[in-house]
């Protein structure tokens, strides 16, 4: 049999010849892990016609995609788990600043049943769902003003940010499903017998986005003519400068 000359070859002989040569110059003597059983499990788990393939990636350290894929899936929902839980701590916070804001805002009402009576609402506003009310006699309707303003500011930014909360939830969990059914796929073609068994539970993309999206939701706005009507409360209950100044030394 003619073998082609190469430079690694010059000599052309064939793969036994080149054996016995290097036999002969001892290159086959103390290498690593010389003596020790071979570890074949993994290389008779394949088809035979796979066999050299399989060998070939495992010796150079290779990732068979479906283990490639198993990492960007995990990287994928760790990447959702973060995303979910740094954005309800934000969200936390802002409502939590909106929160402290309707306290001043609300201060000049004595109670709750006054305060929704007097705004025309059916029900306590979801903006202050953890407002304490503490009524205060010396709020000023600059204060008022400058805490609706923050208010409506504040749920602007609050909007935005659970707007891009679900649009990288959904785009993380779609990229993710896919590599799931790419990883399935590829475990039933593949050469591993018994991949199927490794297989991943697909992704519920509408499913899940719904259920995020739950507790995630965006907060109303706040009614329109809202920051009129505590004005005109808050100018009928306020005395006039003079009332105020003879209550304060006693003469009122």
């Amino acid at each position: 049999m003619h073998i082609l000359k190469t430079s690694k070859n010059p000599t052309g002989n064939s793969p036994h010849d080149l054996i016995a040569e290097a036999l002969e110059r001892g290159d086959f003597e103390n290498l690593p892990n010389m003596g020790k059983p071979l570890r074949l499990v993994g290389y008779f788990s394949v088809k035979p016609e796979h066999q050299v393939s399989s060998q070939l990636l495992m010796d150079n350290k290779a990732i068979p995609q479906p283990l490639q894929d198993r990492k960007e899936i995990e990287e994928l929902l760790r990447q959702v788990g973060k995303l979910l839980q740094d954005g309800t701590r934000e969200l936390a916070d802002l409502r939590q600043e909106i929160g402290l804001l309707g306290e001043s805002l609300l201060a000049i009402y004595p109670d709750r049943d006054i305060a929704v009576a007097e705004l025309g609402v059916t029900e306590w506003i979801a903006h202050f769902d953890t407002v304490r009310l503490e009524h205060s006699p010396d709020a000023s309707s600059k204060s008022i003003v400058r805490a609706c303003e923050r208010i409506r500011r504040i749920t602007k930014r609050y909007h935005r940010k659970t707007a891009d909360i679900l649009e990288q939830h959904l785009a993380l969990i779609t990229q993710a499903d896919m590599l799931i059914a790419r990883l399935n796929t590829g475990l039933m073609e593949g050469p591993v017998v018994g991949g199927s068994g490794n297989q991943m539970q697909r992704i519920s993309v509408v499913e899940r986005q719904e259920n995020v999206a739950k507790d995630f939701e965006f907060i109303a706005p706040l009614p329109d003519g809202l920051q009129e009507t505590i004005l005109s409360f808050f100018r009928r209950i306020q005395p006039n400068p003079f009332r105020r100044f003879l209550a304060k030394i006693g003469r009122g």
